[in-house]
Protein backbone atom coordinates (compact mmCIF):
# COMPACT_ATOMS: atom_id res chain seq x y z
CA UNK A 1 0.00 0.00 0.00
CA UNK A 2 1.50 3.63 -0.49
CA UNK A 3 0.17 4.73 3.13
CA UNK A 4 2.48 6.98 5.01
CA UNK A 5 1.68 5.46 7.92
CA UNK A 6 2.90 1.58 9.66
CA UNK A 7 2.66 0.02 13.51
CA UNK A 8 5.96 -0.57 15.22
CA UNK A 9 6.72 -3.61 18.05
CA UNK A 10 10.04 -2.88 19.52
CA UNK A 11 11.89 -4.63 22.82
CA UNK A 12 15.14 -4.30 24.00
CA UNK A 13 17.30 -6.45 27.03
CA UNK A 14 20.87 -4.24 27.77
CA UNK A 15 23.38 -4.83 30.35
CA UNK A 16 25.69 -2.46 31.40
CA UNK A 17 28.42 -2.45 34.04
CA UNK A 18 28.43 1.82 34.37
CA UNK A 19 24.43 1.89 35.88
CA UNK A 20 22.91 1.39 38.73
CA UNK A 21 20.37 -1.71 37.55
CA UNK A 22 22.16 -4.91 36.50
CA UNK A 23 19.63 -5.47 33.61
CA UNK A 24 16.86 -3.73 31.64
CA UNK A 25 14.09 -5.09 29.83
CA UNK A 26 12.24 -3.15 27.60
CA UNK A 27 8.87 -3.29 25.38
CA UNK A 28 6.75 -0.61 23.43
CA UNK A 29 4.72 -1.07 20.51
CA UNK A 30 2.89 2.49 18.56
CA UNK A 31 2.24 3.90 15.61
CA UNK A 32 4.53 5.82 12.94
CA UNK A 33 4.23 8.36 9.90
CA UNK A 34 6.43 8.88 7.16
CA UNK A 35 6.89 13.11 6.88
CA UNK A 36 9.50 12.14 3.98
CA UNK A 37 9.62 9.28 1.75
CA UNK A 38 11.40 9.38 -1.26
CA UNK A 39 15.13 7.99 -2.54
CA UNK A 40 17.46 10.00 -1.20
CA UNK A 41 15.69 10.88 2.45
CA UNK A 42 13.52 9.61 4.95
CA UNK A 43 12.11 11.17 8.02
CA UNK A 44 9.94 8.73 10.15
CA UNK A 45 7.99 10.10 13.31
CA UNK A 46 6.79 7.58 15.47
CA UNK A 47 4.68 7.34 18.94
CA UNK A 48 3.62 4.65 21.13
CA UNK A 49 2.93 2.85 24.62
CA UNK A 50 5.21 0.43 26.08
CA UNK A 51 6.38 -1.21 29.54
CA UNK A 52 9.81 -1.09 31.30
CA UNK A 53 11.66 -2.95 34.21
CA UNK A 54 15.24 -2.31 35.56
CA UNK A 55 16.53 -5.71 37.52
CA UNK A 56 19.50 -5.11 40.09
CA UNK A 57 17.81 -2.33 42.05
CA UNK A 58 15.94 -2.62 45.24
CA UNK A 59 12.20 -2.67 44.60
CA UNK A 60 12.23 -3.09 41.14
CA UNK A 61 8.58 -3.23 39.44
CA UNK A 62 7.03 -2.57 35.74
CA UNK A 63 6.47 0.85 34.43
CA UNK A 64 4.65 1.96 32.05
CA UNK A 65 5.57 4.45 29.47
CA UNK A 66 4.93 6.44 26.68
CA UNK A 67 7.54 6.89 23.86
CA UNK A 68 8.13 9.32 21.02
CA UNK A 69 10.68 9.53 18.31
CA UNK A 70 11.76 9.77 15.01
CA UNK A 71 14.37 8.17 12.36
CA UNK A 72 16.08 10.28 9.62
CA UNK A 73 18.49 8.88 6.84
CA UNK A 74 19.62 10.74 4.17
CA UNK A 75 21.61 9.42 1.39
CA UNK A 76 24.38 11.41 0.09
CA UNK A 77 25.91 9.98 -2.89
CA UNK A 78 25.69 6.64 -4.64
CA UNK A 79 27.41 4.54 -1.48
CA UNK A 80 27.20 6.58 1.10
CA UNK A 81 24.28 7.77 3.64
CA UNK A 82 23.83 9.80 6.79
CA UNK A 83 21.67 8.30 9.98
CA UNK A 84 19.81 10.11 12.86
CA UNK A 85 17.66 8.75 15.45
CA UNK A 86 16.11 9.28 18.54
CA UNK A 87 13.61 7.68 20.97
CA UNK A 88 12.32 9.41 24.59
CA UNK A 89 10.95 7.12 27.18
CA UNK A 90 8.83 8.68 29.75
CA UNK A 91 7.51 7.07 33.13
CA UNK A 92 3.92 7.77 32.99
CA UNK A 93 3.39 8.08 36.58
CA UNK A 94 5.44 10.58 36.68
CA UNK A 95 7.14 12.70 33.61
CA UNK A 96 10.08 14.32 35.12
CA UNK A 97 11.20 10.72 35.17
CA UNK A 98 12.36 9.68 31.39
CA UNK A 99 15.28 8.55 29.40
CA UNK A 100 16.58 9.04 26.21
CA UNK A 101 19.08 7.12 23.57
CA UNK A 102 20.01 9.31 20.53
CA UNK A 103 22.21 7.43 17.69
CA UNK A 104 23.48 9.15 14.75
CA UNK A 105 25.91 7.91 11.87
CA UNK A 106 27.70 7.85 8.59
CA UNK A 107 27.53 4.76 6.86
CA UNK A 108 29.63 3.40 4.00
CA UNK A 109 28.08 0.49 1.30
CA UNK A 110 31.19 -1.70 0.81
CA UNK A 111 29.74 -4.12 -1.95
CA UNK A 112 28.31 -4.23 -5.54
CA UNK A 113 25.15 -5.65 -4.25
CA UNK A 114 24.58 -3.15 -1.26
CA UNK A 115 24.37 -5.96 1.38
CA UNK A 116 27.74 -5.21 2.97
CA UNK A 117 28.58 -1.51 4.64
CA UNK A 118 30.76 0.10 7.54
CA UNK A 119 29.21 2.34 9.70
CA UNK A 120 30.50 5.00 12.30
CA UNK A 121 28.47 6.41 14.84
CA UNK A 122 27.78 7.73 18.03
CA UNK A 123 25.11 7.04 20.47
CA UNK A 124 24.08 9.21 23.79
CA UNK A 125 22.12 7.76 26.52
CA UNK A 126 20.37 10.00 29.34
CA UNK A 127 18.51 8.97 31.95
CA UNK A 128 16.88 11.41 34.83
CA UNK A 129 17.24 9.26 37.45
CA UNK A 130 20.29 6.79 37.57
CA UNK A 131 21.22 6.54 41.13
CA UNK A 132 24.62 6.72 41.86
CA UNK A 133 25.92 6.93 38.35
CA UNK A 134 26.07 9.55 35.93
CA UNK A 135 23.00 10.58 33.93
CA UNK A 136 24.69 11.33 30.14
CA UNK A 137 26.40 8.83 28.46
CA UNK A 138 28.64 8.91 25.38
CA UNK A 139 29.87 5.89 23.20
CA UNK A 140 31.10 5.46 19.94
CA UNK A 141 31.13 2.29 17.58
CA UNK A 142 32.42 1.24 14.02
CA UNK A 143 30.65 -1.56 12.95
CA UNK A 144 30.11 -4.02 9.49
CA UNK A 145 26.87 -4.12 8.80
CA UNK A 146 25.26 -6.93 6.48
CA UNK A 147 21.41 -6.50 5.33
CA UNK A 148 19.05 -9.49 4.41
Amino acid sequence: LKTRWSSFLHGTSEYDAFTAYDVRVTSDAGASYNLIRNDRTRLQLRMGWGTMREYGIPDSEWVPECTYGFEFSHKLWERHKLTAKTDTYFDLRDYTDYRARSDAGWEMRIDEEGHLSIRLSGIHRYDSTPGNKKPSDLTYAAQIVWDF
